[in-house]
């Protein structure tokens, strides 16, 4: 593998997006379960924030990540979802829902999926995340349609992309519900989104030896 201290090419760039059929979100059963009680897979949005009946509401990203190069320095690797609506305020200043985070999982313990298959499942909820909050800093807060939450992973995360298949993601927002019996979620495009440039993506910067 290529190391910043080898001789390597200039930066090189791949946008991979979610695949369809294994983004989605996933809904809380009920409030303070923390089990899932109904994941999407269909929708052209993934929800997070809240439900009125305060269930947390949690997006799943799914990136064929095999396709990385497998002697790639891994520069940066950027997170992007593209807001298409909202109900209610996740950042409401009375009721704030927090930061947005992303949650992985290390690919030497696992598959790099929260559940048996990489389509969503209801227990995909619940499923152990034992990589938490991935990115550097937390996802930047996209106040209108059409705007960008983006984050970049950190070097665990980086590292953890998984080259043999799939890397999935859990996307939330720090506080699980806000307690205002009020839904406040984002939406944001999926997978299905017909539009390619709409979709959820995970942008490489990388290095291949010289």
């Amino acid at each position: 593998v290529c190391q910043p201290a080898d001789p390597c090419t200039d930066d090189l760039e791949m946008s991979l997006t979610s695949v369809r059929a294994e983004d989605g979100y996933l809904q809380e059963s009920h409030q303070t379960s923390e089990v899932g009680g109904f994941a999407d897979a269909m929708s052209r949005n993934i929800l997070i924030g809240d439900t009125s009946s305060r269930q947390q509401l949690i997006g799943l990203l799914s990136f064929d990540t095999a396709q990385i190069p497998a002697d790639a320095h891994i520069v940066s690797a950027e997170v992007s979802l593209t807001r298409s609506s909202a109900r209610g305020n996740p950042a409401e200043p009375d009721a704030p829902l927090g930061n947005m985070l992303i949650d992985m999982l290390c690919p030497v313990d696992s598959d790099s999926i929260f559940g048996d298959l990489p389509e969503p499942e209801v227990t995909d909820f619940q499923a152990f995340a034992d990589l938490p909050n991935m990115a550097t800093e937390p996802l930047r807060y996209p106040t209108q349609n059409g705007r960008i939450a983006s984050g970049f992973l950190t070097e665990m995360g980086i590292e953890s992309l998984n080259r043999d298949g799939v890397t999935q993601m859990k996307v939330r927002f720090q506080v699980p519900d806000n307690d205002n019996d009020r839904a406040d979620y984002l939406m944001f495009y999926s997978g299905d989104m017909r539009v390619p440039t709409l979709r959820p993506t995970l942008k490489l910067t990388y290095r291949m030896p010289d």
